[in-house]
This record gives structure tokens, sequence and C-alpha cells, in this order.
């Protein structure tokens, strides 16, 4: 069994944004279902797709961008894996698709209807092509992601791994994530 280390974290809520125990941001005046355009903004992203993401999506990206900023080594990103959960995944847009049903469904939408596409923005921005999973449940099981990371790693076609939790549904949001490599 390899040992793993936790190299750098990022924390998203409603109140700031922290890395690595470093606060960076008081978020505490902007309005939750704004802080990921916000933070956006704030950085000086130029990425037009971004605001055709839905929220959660949103927030992932967003969060993930704060936190390669701060990954200092370099990596085969053919290696990097994505292991995420998320307690409402696209709840919010499934309930505006749906409500777009009743007169002529929104394509627009529709492609932001499965909770996994926060793996895929965020994968295809930073080039990533290990191994992705993002499971729908209130909470990380930790027995259960400690297990499947430690098999990512043993497998050998693993150097680097994303991983936590991102949720954003109405003006709730929260995003933990955990940059993670092998010794």
């Amino acid at each position: 069994m390899k040992m793993l280390n936790v190299e750098h974290t990022i924390s998203i809520n409603a109140a700031a944004v922290i890395v690595d125990g470093q606060h960076l941001y008081d978020l505490r005046e902007v309005p939750p279902a704004e802080i990921p355009v916000y933070l956006y903004k704030t950085l000086g992203l130029a990425y037009p797709k971004f605001f055709k993401m839905d929220h959660v999506s949103k927030l992932g990206f967003i969060a993930t961008e704060l936190l390669m900023q701060v990954v200092d080594r370099a990596v085969d990103k053919d290696k990097v894996a994505l292991l995420l959960t998320t307690a409402d995944g696209c709840r919010e847009i499934d309930e505006k698709f749906a409500a777009s049903m009743e007169d002529i469904p929104s394509p627009a939408l529709f492609v932001y209807t499965l909770p996994n596409i926060v793996a895929g923005e965020i994968c295809i921005r930073n080039g990533f092509k290990g191994e992705q999973m993002v499971w729908v449940a209130e909470a990380p099981d930790e027995k259960i992601t400690n297990a499947y990371l430690q098999s990512l790693f043993a497998k050998g076609n693993t150097a680097a791994c994303l991983l936590g939790f991102v949720n954003a549904y109405r003006d709730e949001l929260k995003a933990e994530l955990h940059w993670v490599q092998a010794d």
C-alpha cells in the first residue's frame, strides 16, 4: 500500500475561500449563487464556456482553478484521476429542464443534466486524462473513497488525484477539494 499525501486543499463556501489554510477571499458580501462568477471575474479568467456551465460545474471549475495555482509539482496529466462526491449533482438544472419540457425542452439545459458533467469540465480545462468518478451522496464516504483511491494508485496508472466534495443547489454551495500524490 502506497503512502498517499494530501498536498493541497481548497475550501469554498458562502463565507470564504481558504487554500492550504490561508484565507484568500471573504465572500460574506457576495450572494451565494453569484460566488463562482464573482471568483471567475476576480481571477481574470478567460474561458467563455464557463458561462454556459451549470452552477455545480462552475463551482468545481473555480475551486480547481484556485487549487491548481498552488500545485507546484509537475505531473503527467494523463495520470491525474478525479474522484468527486456531490449531494445534489445537477438537481437545479434537472428542475429547470423539467420545467422547460412544458413548452419546448431546452438543449442548452439538457447538456448539464448529468451529475458527472462537473468532472468533464474540470478534466477538459486541465487536460486530466486519468480515471474519473462522481458519486452522488449526502457526504463523502471516507472508507469507500480511501479504498478506491488506494486502488487507483496501486494500479500504477495514477500519479495524482483531485478528490473531494462539490455541491451547489440554490443558495447553498460548498467545495472541498484535495490534491493527493504518492510518496
